[in-house]
């Protein structure tokens, strides 16, 4: 017997995961793939001189743009004072014999931003050992969450109605986990991070005022600088675009490429770092330098895991469940490597030695020397220290044996190395897990320190959300960002103690919304906390009841949309569901979509003007005059019509619920290179922390838009409401 995944719920499939985990045998302290304990599983905190000393050498970024959230921040001129100061200063002590060997590093994007942090202050503090040498280390922070997302499409947030617990473990193989990871929005998810690196070399990306600032400061010593692209696993991505982007803006070639694991599909790989050589074959592009490629054996990566659900490596759970086509070539994967006779060739395999690239198999017989790698897990490269040594001696120049400074870590499985450890912030997991115990479900957290004006919590009540996501609309009103929004949302609640249901796409039907809203309000009671999120497309239908205020109803368009199927999630049906709230229940909601600004008030403004732009999107769908009727026809005999709703235009002072919404009532919510504006900022302010009033939060996401926003958030309570803390029990 055989378990199809297109065939299970979404709570199944939560519960049968669920399952899986828990049944993981207790791990083996020398080689475990479990979670450290407390003491070492924390990622450290960072202090101002911390944070200080990384500015001359750290860039951070969030969608290949500049972030106003999170612990370490990046701007235009922290990256002048690194060309202008840092990298001035280091390059005049050198004195003029010397080449300053500026080494440009990209993470995998897959730790948490602490954890990131602390990989590059760890790296950076061993690269600073050799700045006699001329070596002057950047790295790139990109604040994807993609970690975070992972883990909850394998299961490890949210909770299950059923009880599977004598699902066989032939029965989930990793070919299920898989589908079930497609299914659940993997792509979407992968797409996502991949598109933050893209962005990030647009005109107005923060890699590309990175790679112009250093074109100024090639220019004034000339001759007198090199640069070394090194990155790990989707750091792989990231260089695969930044590479040419530099090239194109007058940088010098890259004198050295290293990637550990790349994660970057082999379509992506050729088509920007290679070239045909005029004879029909593929070449390494000269700006590349001399490519250096450390990645496992494919016997080790199927000995890898995810997070014990998937038992293999990152690798083939991106080849089989993350990209477009299953299978998708993956340069890091020996399988896909071999696979092309082209790039075999370019990189030197089952024949004469390329001149300009090379493949280290993991694990090697030495531990020294150029060309030496001991990792044996996607997550090690990064704290390998034969890897590490190996692309310090190619930036050298030292393969013979000459001394260097070497890499002071190991393999072992310290918080800041393990990408599957559980950082404070990833979903599903408490870091109370003691040594040995292995992941265990999420439990209430303790009560939180909040500002005086909100209650503590008392850790009576439940935590529960719902989050909605719907791209898949029929062209040309499609949307790319909903879903990525709405996985974004459900990690941030649910590493904040949530129970998160998720509907994405076809499952965010009209019947399955409001039943999942009813269920998640009815079934509450007083000192519980409850959120609802939305991303997809809004609209307005003419009041023909008389029920409004200026004679037009908003709505939210569910998946299942059509004339021959004209439901809409009305303002009126929403309110009506929202006034079963019981008392002493805190319902939060987030709604990214046009004429958001009052929706469950029922105010509405006026359709948007098109302002298109590229990869831009506005959320909301102008009705065709076909389809109004058949909304209204609906409306007129469904059982939800106006006499049996028995609710009429009212203010704020009757409102039980709080509402941030995207924009105000006149203005378009817009989604940006696959993820609304509004979910984008709100969910890195939030994931800071909580601890604010809903007045304050309004403020700080309005303040994050900056001083010329084209939408503004909006918040819509009971006046009194406003002072009450952010997501706190009442």
């Amino acid at each position: 017997m055989n378990i199809r995944p297109d065939q299970l719920t979404s709570e199944e499939i939560v519960a049968l995961l669920r399952e899986l985990l828990s049944r993981q045998p207790p791990p083996e302290v020398n080689n475990s793939r479990s979670f450290p304990s407390a003491s070492t599983a924390q990622a450290r905190d960072f202090s101002a001189g911390d944070l200080a000393a990384l500015r001359p050498y750290v860039v951070s970024m969030r969608q290949g743009r500049w972030d106003t959230g999170g612990i370490f921040n990046s701007t235009p001129g922290d990256v002048d004072a690194i060309f202008g100061e840092s990298a001035k200063a280091a390059i005049e002590a050198l004195g003029g014999n010397k080449k300053l060997k500026i080494v440009l590093y990209a993470h995998g994007g897959l730790v948490s931003e602490k954890s990131g942090l602390a990989q590059a202050q760890f790296h950076i503090n061993w690269w600073k050992q050799s700045a006699a040498d001329g070596i002057y280390p950047i790295y790139f922070i990109w604040k994807t969450g993609l970690g975070e997302t992972i883990a909850q499409l394998l299961g490890l947030a949210g909770g299950a109605s059923r009880d599977l617990a004598g699902t066989p473990r032939a029965w989930i193989s990793d070919p299920v986990v898989a589908a079930i990871a497609r299914r659940l929005g993997g792509e979407s998810v992968w797409s996502g991070m991949k598109r933050d690196a893209e962005q990030a070399v647009v005109p107005d990306g923060a890699a590309t005022y990175v790679a112009q600032r250093l074109k100024q400061f090639c220019d004034a010593y000339k001759g007198q600088v090199e640069l070394h692209a090194v990155g790990h696993s989707a750091g792989a991505v990231f260089h695969s675009h930044f590479i040419p982007l530099s090239t194109v803006i007058g940088n010098p070639y890259f004198t050295t490429t290293s990637f550990m694991a790349p994660a970057v599909n082999v379509e992506t790989f050729l088509n920007l770092l290679t070239m045909d050589n005029g004879h029909g074959q593929r070449a390494l592009k000269p700006e590349v330098g001399h490519l250096a490629l450390f990645t496992m054996k494919k016997d080790f990566e199927k000995q890898d895991n995810c997070i014990n659900i998937y038992h293999q490596s990152l690798l083939y759970l991106i080849l089989h469940a993350l990209e477009a086509a299953d299978p998708t070539p993956i340069l890091g994967l020996e399988e896909s490597l071999r696979g092309d006779s082209q790039l075999a060739q370019l990189m030197g395999l089952g024949g004469a030695p390329s001149p300009r690239a090379e493949v280290i198999w993991s694990t090697t017989a030495t531990a020294t020397g150029c060309s030496a790698t001991q990792a044996i897990h996607h997550g090690d490269f990064s704290s390998d220290a034969p890897t590490l040594n190996s692309v310090l001696r190619r930036i050298l120049s030292r393969c013979d044996g000459e001394p260097i400074h070497p890499f002071p870590g190991s393999r072992g499985l310290g918080t800041m190395w393990d990408i599957w450890a559980p950082p404070d912030d990833l979903p599903g997991f408490s870091t109370s897990t003691s040594a040995g115990a292995g992941p265990q479900p999420s439990t209430p957290a303790p009560a939180q320190q909040i500002a005086s004006t909100q209650r503590p919590t008392s850790g009576s009540g439940k935590r529960k959300a719902l989050c909605v996501g719907i791209d898949a609309y029929a062209s040309p009103n499609r949307l790319t960002g909903c879903v990525h929004d709405a996985n974004t949302w459900a990690a941030l609640l649910a590493s904040n103690r949530f129970d998160t249901q998720l509907l994405l796409d076809q499952q965010a039907g009209y019947d399955a919304i409001t039943a999942a809203l009813r269920t998640l309000v009815q079934s509450s009671v007083a000192d519980d906390v409850l959120v609802f999120s939305y991303s997809g497309h809004g609209t307005t239908v003419p009041d023909m009841t008389g029920r409004t205020v200026d004679g037009i109803e908003e709505a939210m368009v569910p998946a299942d949309f059509s004339a021959d199927n004209p439901k809409l999630l009305m303002d009126f049906d929403l309110k009506a569901i929202l006034d079963t709230l019981p008392g002493g229940v805190n319902l939060t909601c987030f709604i990214d979509c046009c004429h958001s600004g009052t929706i469950l008030r029922m105010f509405v403004g006026m359709a948007p003007q098109g302002n298109a732009g590229a990869d831009e999107r506005a959320r909301f769908i102008t009705l065709t005059p076909e389809e109004i009727a058949a909304v209204q026809q609906y409306q007129s005999q469904s059982r939800f019509g106006a006499t049996s709703r028995g609710i009429v235009a009212g203010g704020q002072e009757l409102m039980r619920e709080v509402a941030f919404a995207a924009c105000l009532p006149q203005e378009v919510a817009w989604e940006v290179n696959g993820q609304g504006e509004f979910t984008r900022l709100a969910t890195g302010l939030l994931a800071n922390g909580m601890t604010m009033t809903n007045e304050q939060f309004q403020t700080a996401v309005t303040q994050a838009f900056g001083t010329t926003p084209r939408q503004h958030p909006n918040l819509d309570c009971a006046p009194a409401v406003k002072t009450r803390g952010l997501l706190q029990p009442l």
